[in-house]
């Protein structure tokens, strides 16, 4: 008897069904992956066509004309939304010099990977600076989010909580307003 008919007599017969069950499985997985891969650059590309066009009203309209003109007429897209697909297509070019220096991918100007996801391409944009690095943004959402809090507090451990957060934000409004003297005095002195 042979080495192969003695392993085909000893191995579960069940064994030949499961493989090729994982293999159809891993077949589809494959497939399902490359139409993601293909639906997600779709979405982006999408996101930012969209943020350019966004852009292009928003800059020929009069201020505060905008979010009332995205209201009436693009009533589905919420203005966090627009703006989001706004700072993609602002920061299109940027995303795609990130993109290419961490995968080294070759692929057209104009075009982002084809796996990359619109979460991926925002947490991109914004690791890389693009906007939501923005120090008033951050200040704004981190001060929402103190209120949310001290929303959620008793009083008197609201109290506490504020006298505290004052008292920090005064400390590093010194040193901010000392960092700046010693700046424009250095200035002054060259």
């Amino acid at each position: 008897m042979s080495n192969v008919e003695d392993l085909k007599r000893r191995v579960d017969p069940k064994l030949d069904e499961y493989a090729t069950r994982i293999n159809n499985e891993h077949a589809a997985i494959a497939s399902a992956y490359k139409d993601a891969k293909a639906a997600n650059h779709n979405i982006v590309k999408r996101a930012i066509t969209a943020g350019d066009l966004l852009n292009l009203v928003k800059s020929g309209m009069e201020h505060g004309d905008w979010l009332q003109w995205l209201q009436t007429k693009c009533p589905d897209i919420k203005e966090r939304t627009a703006q989001r697909y706004m700072k993609l297509a602002a920061n299109k070019e940027k995303l795609n010099n990130k993109i290419k220096s961490d995968t080294m991918s070759d692929f057209a100007d104009d075009e982002v990977a084809p796996d990359f996801t619109l979460a991926s391409a925002f947490k991109l944009i914004n690791d890389s600076g693009g906007g939501d690095g923005n120090p008033n943004i951050a200040y704004e959402r981190a001060e929402k989010a103190l209120i949310n809090k001290l929303n959620k507090l008793d009083l008197s451990t609201a109290e506490a909580s504020v006298s505290n957060t004052v008292e920090a934000l005064n400390g590093e409004l010194t040193k901010l307003k000392a960092a700046a003297f010693e700046k424009a005095k250095k200035a002054k002195a060259a």
